[in-house]
């Protein structure tokens, strides 16, 4: 009996051992990036070593295409539980995702192997004989040399298509937990029915059958990969568009907020000048002091007339902030030219630009460096936003935004995507650039019709 279970001799209980290698390997390229545990790769070892001793203790107890199947889900589960317990800081559904990734990466090069050998015929017509209960005669050096390139091959393009494309402390949670199963369970029934129409080519040799069989299982693990990832893609894009528009109503709230404020300033700066004044007349006050207490309110009081109150909003919150940073903010604004926006998207739009020139002078230590140019004209049929600033950092640029340089991906770097969205929901264009430490941002609106006429 044990001899029976344990035989040693028979293809499947070698084979059992190799799936677990090429199933670790292939769950490695795609938790690489997950959040781990200390000393981990001393941890990765020690799974390694778990996951192998279940491989070779775990019985055979037939050989037919319900246990074999069954026996490979068991050493999947596994690999899972040990790599979740001992290796990441990360959720099951996280672990869970990259590991049924990984089972399919692992099965579409199992099924390219095993139909480049039944084409070719190197098997008599038969499928790779690894769930047999004895070893047959085989030409292994070509098959060694198949089952290299082919799982070389596969493993690195899914790297290259899906694993690369997980990014670091990455939120796995998806839209739908359905999909999610359905492509899960796409892939678990394509290793039963392999198992199913390999147990009856052993019986039956059927080269052409078994080889179309290996064709569409390789298909139908490559498309529950897709519909896998694309979900995630779905799930970040979504959560980047609740974000966007979480953004624009605190911005909207904020801005009528602002304005709302700043015209009672207005009035009261207004009021206070004449106050002074009349102080001055009745009183022994001195030229001089008048003079300074109306520089002071002068700050407040005066604010740039573009011919757009959301544009003059902007400028006067943000000429606040940089006066108190010791950045000098110019303008030459044709505000009337923006009159077919928003007020809540001139504010993003500005507001952003504005605090990410800002933030970038902080650091500067020459004052005569610490200028931020605005620039909004008319240009034919279009209307030209310019905004110019000094950087000394050396930006990384993806798709043409530069990456934040926060260390909290996850909260910033939303401000250029907003406003390259803002800019094309007027059908305009956005484009940043660093050259020779200057950094420019442009966006380029058409004209409304009616304006131009």
């Amino acid at each position: 009996m044990f001899y029976e279970i344990y035989n040693t001799e028979s293809a499947l209980f070698g084979y059992k051992i190799v799936f677990m290698a090429e199933l670790l390997f292939a769950e490695f390229m795609f938790t690489v990036r997950l959040g781990r545990k200390d000393l981990f790769p001393l941890r990765f070892i020690l799974v390694c070593l778990i996951c192998m001793v279940a491989a070779i203790l775990v019985p055979i107890l037939g050989y037919n295409a319900f246990y074999t199947s069954m026996l490979f889900f068991f050493l999947f589960f596994v690999s899972v539980i040990a790599l979740k317990l001992l290796c990441f800081r990360e959720s099951w559904l996280n672990v869970l995702f990259c590991a049924v990734a990984a089972y399919a990466v692992q099965h579409i090069a199992f099924e390219l192997c095993n139909l480049i050998v039944v084409a070719t015929g190197l098997n008599e017509g038969l499928p790779l004989e690894v769930y047999g209960d004895k070893m047959r005669e085989t030409n292994d050096a070509v098959q060694a040399f198949i089952y290299i390139e082919s799982y070389i091959l596969v493993y690195w393009l899914c790297f290259l298509g899906f694993g690369r494309k997980l990014k670091k402390n990455e939120d796995m949670r998806i839209i739908s937990i359905k999909l999610f199963i359905i492509s899960a369970l796409t892939i678990f029934v394509a290793v039963v029915v392999n198992a199913m129409v390999t147990y009856y080519s052993y019986e039956r040799t059927d080269s052409f059958f078994s080889g179309v069989v290996s064709f569409l299982i390789i298909v139908v693990c490559a498309f529950a990969l897709c519909l896998q990832f694309s979900l995630l893609r779905s799930k970040n894009v979504e959560q980047e568009l609740n974000t966007f528009r979480t953004m624009w109503l605190q911005e909207e709230k904020q801005y009528a907020a602002l304005k709302e404020n700043i015209d009672y300033i207005n009035i009261k700066c207004h009021d206070l000048k004449h106050q002074i004044h009349a102080i001055g007349e009745h009183r022994d006050m001195d030229e001089a002091s008048i003079r300074e207490l109306e520089s002071v309110i002068a700050i407040y009081g005066s604010s740039l007339k573009t011919g757009n109150e959301a544009l003059d909003v902007v400028l006067m919150e943000k000429g606040l902030l940089c006066n108190k940073n010791e950045i000098r903010l110019t303008c030459v604004a044709d505000g009337k030219s923006l009159s077919f926006m928003k007020e809540a998207d001139i504010y993003s739009l500005f507001g952003n630009a504005i605090d990410n020139a800002a933030e970038a002078l902080l650091g500067v230590e020459d004052k005569e460096l610490r200028v931020i140019s605005l620039h909004v004209k008319r240009a034919g049929g279009f209307v030209s936003v310019n905004i110019y600033n000094y950087c000394p950092v050396k930006l990384r640029f993806s798709e043409g935004l530069p990456l934040t340089t926060h260390r909290d991906k996850l909260l910033h770097g939303y401000g250029m995507k907003s406003m390259k969205m803002i800019a094309e929901k007027y059908g305009g264009s956005f484009s940043v650039s660093l050259k020779e430490d200057i950094f420019t941002l442009n966006v380029l609106f058409p004209r409304p019709n009616e304006e131009i006429g």
